[in-house]
C-alpha cells in the first residue's frame, strides 16, 4: 500500500482507529500525510459503570479521542454522532459518510472489515466476533466509497464535488495482503491507547497487550472497479 497525501481511517467506536491503523496513521503523518480520524458513533455504550451517565461518557470519550488524535499526529476527528450498538447499514450512514468523503477528499481509506469475525490475533488465539457495528461501518464504507462518492448523480442535494477514492484497506479481514511497517507507530499506537483511560484503566495491561503486536500493521486491499 502506498502512503498517499490524504488518508482517511473510519472506525466505528472511539479507540477503533488507534486499534486498526494508529501506527500506520503517525508513521504517514510524520512523513508529510494529513491523515483525518472519522468516528461514526458517540461511544455512549462504552462502559460497565451504570453510574455513568451517556452524556457524560459521550464527553469524556470525545475528549479521550481528541488527545489519542492528537498524539499520532492526526490533522482532524470527525464525529458522526451515530447511536452506539445500534448501528446498521441505512441511508443515513450512507449519506454522512458519502458527505464526508467528498468533503475530505482522502486518497486512500482505512476501516473495518464487513466480515463477522476480526481475524486479528491480538492474544495469539484464533478469530474474535466483530463487533455488529465494526461490521456496519466496514460495509456502509465500502458503498460510500465505491460507486457512490464518485457517481456525481448520487446525493445530489449535499452539493459537493464527486470523489474517487484511490485505495481502500481493511483491517481484520481473513485475506490480509498488505503490510506497513510502524515500529514507531506500534509504540505510538500503545500510548495513544492508554489515553483512552474509560477503556483501558490498566496502563500496564495494555502495554504488555501490545508486545504481540510486532512492528506491522496488516490490511486487506480492495479492488475499486
Amino acid at each position: 500500500m502506498r502512503r498517499t497525501d490524504k488518508l482517511l481511517v473510519v472506525g466505528a467506536h472511539p479507540d477503533d482507529c488507534e486499534f486498526g491503523a494508529g501506527g500506520t496513521s503517525f508513521e504517514w503523518a510524520r512523513l508529510g500525510t494529513e491523515v483525518h480520524f472519522a468516528v461514526v458513533t458517540d461511544g455512549s455504550k462504552g462502559s460497565a459503570d451504570r453510574l455513568l451517565g451517556e452524556v457524560d461518557l459521550v464527553k469524556l470519550r470525545e475528549s479521550e479521542q481528541r488527545a489519542a488524535a492528537a498524539h499520532l499526529g492526526v490533522t482532524g476527528c470527525h464525529f458522526l454522532g451515530f447511536a452506539d450498538g445500534e448501528l446498521s447499514w441505512s441511508v443515513a450512514l450512507h449519506r454522512a459518510l458519502v458527505k464526508l468523503i467528498r468533503e475530505l477528499k482522502p486518497h486512500t481509506v482505512l476501516t473495518h472489515s464487513p466480515e463477522p469475525l476480526d481475524h486479528r490475533a491480538f492474544s495469539g488465539r484464533g478469530p474474535s466476533v466483530n463487533h455488529r457495528d465494526h461490521r456496519a461501518v466496514g460495509q456502509c464504507v465500502l458503498d460510500a466509497v465505491y460507486p457512490s462518492a464518485r457517481n456525481p448523480n448520487e446525493f445530489q442535494e449535499l452539493e459537493l464535488d464527486p470523489h474517487c477514492v484511490e485505495q481502500v484497506g481493511l483491517w481484520g479481514g481473513r485475506f490480509a495482503d498488505t503490510t506497513v511497517s510502524c515500529r514507531e507507530g506500534v509504540r505510538k499506537k500503545a500510548e495513544a491507547l492508554a489515553l483512552h483511560s474509560s477503556q483501558f484503566p490498566d496502563e500496564e495491561s495494555l502495554f504488555a497487550l501490545a508486545q504481540n503486536w510486532g512492528d506491522t500493521e496488516t490490511f486487506e486491499l480492495v479492488r475499486l472497479a
